[in-house]
């Protein structure tokens, strides 16, 4: 999952060409997710690379997950993009790198595969940070990283299409009137 960090024209123009360039290299390489985000680097700052040796600056926050069921196993490799895992009613927030595709200095993008064990019942989000920021309230705040942990940890009775639901409205109500800030995606 990806989110360009920009807006307008460059920014759709990094997320087609980090589209484009995921699916190619998805048809060799699919096991190994800090090799897959590598790889979309190298060629984001090949392809957006000008003539006078200026760059495009539009990047994207990245997170590639490989779920072995066999071994429960989750492996990950993540640039800027959060991640969580609900375990017994524990929010567990999964680390991820500082760096992001497109990093204009190629020896600044260092990537990690992480690899967490997953258990029956635990639920895993991946969440863009357009829910954070979202503001709203009362006192025309920002969502917050706390009310979205508290948020996740009370839904976690309800079924995913329940969830959904539950997650819709409360950003609904928490925006009021304000315009949404961001692009908002919970997988």
């Amino acid at each position: 999952m990806g989110d360009s960090t920009g807006h307008g024209v460059s920014a759709s123009y990094i997320s087609i060409l980090v589209l484009n360039t995921l699916s190619r290299i998805l048809s060799i390489c699919c096991e190994n997710p800090g090799k897959i985000l590598s790889t979309i680097n190298a060629e984001l700052n090949r392809i957006t690379q000008y003539s006078n040796g200026q760059k495009l600056t539009e990047t994207a926050d990245m997170i590639v997950t490989c779920i072995d069921k066999n071994s429960m196993k989750l492996t990950y490799a993540s640039a800027k993009m959060r991640s969580f895992i609900i375990r017994k009613g524990e929010l567990i927030v999964l680390d991820c790198d500082r760096c992001t595709i497109g990093e204009d200095v190629a020896s600044a993008f260092e990537i990690t595969n992480r690899t967490v064990d997953i258990y029956d019942g635990d639920t895993y989000y991946i969440i863009f940070d357009g829910v954070i920021d979202q503001f709203g309230g009362a006192n025309d705040k920002r969502f917050g990283f706390k009310r979205q942990s508290s948020l996740l940890l009370n839904i976690q009775e309800y079924s995913m299409p329940e969830q959904k639901k539950i997650i819709e409205d409360a950003l609904c109500q928490w925006q009021d009137k304000d315009e949404q800030t961001d692009d908002i995606t919970f997988l």
